[in-house]
């Protein structure tokens, strides 16, 4: 597997996927279904939302996964640091031993812009 590739699922399951499963409990789930005082509070306010304010909200919704996946990516390429850790992560093909990490970060920031350049 290929770093652009890891880049690719990753992307695709975890912020596509994870937005899409949001953003459809967000337009089926009736309020009174939700036994969880933040749905049932998130429902509400979703609920009041202009069409227009709706896809603000769905966009923000991506663009915090983007942001969430980008600074693991980070950590991952050892362009950045968490506090307290000592020591360099590496990222391997299981199998192939292939080195992944290093620009992770970089390539998902990349196809990103290239997909909202085609919006």
């Amino acid at each position: 597997m290929s770093p652009q590739d890891f880049v690719s699922q990753a992307r695709a399951s975890i912020i596509n996927e994870n937005v899409a499963t949001y953003r459809n409990l967000l337009e089926v789930t009736p309020v009174k279904k939700a036994s969880d005082p933040y749905w049932r509070s998130l429902l509400n306010l979703h609920e009041r939302l202009s069409s227009q304010d709706k896809q603000i909200l769905y966009a923000v919704m991506r663009q915090v996964a983007v942001d969430t996946v980008s600074n693991v990516f980070a950590v991952i390429d050892g362009s950045t640091r968490m506090d307290g850790q000592t020591e360099d992560v590496e990222l391997l093909g299981a199998k192939s031993r292939q080195r992944l990490h290093g620009s992770l970060q970089d390539i998902l920031l990349q196809m990103e812009e290239q997909d909202s350049a085609g919006r």
